[in-house]
């Protein structure tokens, strides 16, 4: 692509947005941290830069791996994380100009909060909502108090 034919977007910056010439994808991800690399390694594969907002009990993983990332060289400003309650931090990701996409794993009525204000900019939007994700049990496992969680 040539330089011209970019798109300026907004980053964000130790806590500012700045303008980019790649894509912003804020990624909402809930406490079951281990989708992070299922989201943001294809963002980062598509050129964009993300603000990873981990859930605010669990954001830890997302810390490590931003220093995971620092140590392999990966440059400043493509992974960026803002940690803080939802109601909050994500409102800002998902009403900021300039969005190029949100995604976000969760709860159907955090997904319909994160839709509602997308829609302020017409950013586009990709759930994954609520209990799709696969457990299995096999056979030889103990049958005891874990044998109640898939009914969770």
């Amino acid at each position: 692509m040539a330089a011209e034919d970019k798109k300026s977007y907004p980053m964000l910056i130790d806590g500012k947005f700045v303008t980019g010439e790649a894509g912003m994808r804020p990624v909402i991800n809930p406490a079951n941290g281990a989708l992070v690399s299922r989201k943001v390694a294809p963002a980062m594969i598509a050129g964009d830069t993300i603000v990873l907002k981990p859930h605010e009990d669990t954001p830890l993983s997302a810390l490590e791996m931003a220093r995971i990332f620092v140590e392999a060289g990966v440059p400043g400003g493509v992974v960026n994380i803002i940690t803080g309650r939802g109601e909050i931090v994500g409102e800002v990701l998902c009403t900021e100009p300039g969005v190029d996409l949100i995604t976000m794993t969760g709860s159907v009525p955090t997904g319909k909060r994160i839709m509602a204000n997308a829609s302020r900019n017409l950013a586009p939007v990709s759930l994954e909502l609520g209990g799709k994700a696969p457990f299995i049990v096999l056979a030889d496992a103990s049958r005891g108090p874990s044998s109640s969680l898939p009914s969770r």
